[in-house]
C-alpha cells in the first residue's frame, strides 16, 4: 500500500491506494449497514405517541409509456397506463411514523373532495387517527401529480 499524492486540489491527498494496478483502487473504511445501525432506533418507535401537524397532500403517480415526440413542440406524447396515490407532505410523515409502529394522530385540513376522501382512507388504512383532519368545504385538497414515463424517447 502507498499513499496517493493527489492532484494538488485536495482530491486523493493522503488516501491509501492499492499499488500495481492500472487504475488506483481507493480503500475506504465502510460503516456498518444502515439497517444494523438504525434497528435500535426503529425498535424504540413502537408505541410512541406522535402528532403530525402540517400540510396534507395527495401525491398521484401516473405511469405512462412514451409513444413519440410531438411534431408541433418538443414534448412527449404519452399513453397513460395506470395511476397510484400515496400521502404527501405531512401525510407522508404520518404514514412513515405509523409504518415504524408509532401511534399517530394528525392535525390539519383537507378539502371536501374526492382527493381528500382518498387521502383520509390512506391514512386510516395505516392506522393513523384522523379525528384532527378537518374537511374544508370551500377548499380543494392539494394534489401533486407526477408523470412517470420511460422508453427510448425519454
Amino acid at each position: 500500500m502507498k499513499r496517493d499524492p493527489g492532484d494538488g486540489n485536495g482530491r486523493g491527498d493522503g488516501e491509501r491506494v492499492a499499488a500495481g494496478r492500472e487504475r488506483a483502487i481507493k480503500l475506504v473504511r465502510v460503516a456498518p449497514p444502515a439497517a444494523e445501525r438504525l434497528h435500535p432506533w426503529v425498535e424504540r418507535m413502537r408505541g410512541v405517541r406522535a402528532v403530525v401537524w402540517g400540510d396534507f397532500v395527495l401525491d398521484e403517480y401516473w405511469r405512462c409509456l412514451t409513444r413519440r415526440v410531438s411534431r408541433e413542440a418538443p414534448v412527449l406524447v404519452l399513453d397513460w397506463q395506470s395511476r397510484s396515490a400515496q400521502g404527501g407532505g405531512a401525510a407522508n410523515a404520518a404514514l412513515n411514523l405509523a409504518s415504524l409502529g408509532a401511534r399517530v394522530s394528525v392535525v390539519g385540513w383537507i378539502g371536501a373532495d374526492e382527493a381528500g376522501a382518498e387521502l383520509r382512507r390512506l391514512l386510516e388504512r395505516s392506522g393513523v387517527d384522523t379525528a384532527g383532519l378537518l374537511e374544508h368545504a370551500r377548499a380543494s385538497t392539494v394534489v401533486k401529480i407526477r408523470i412517470v414515463a420511460g422508453s427510448v424517447h425519454t
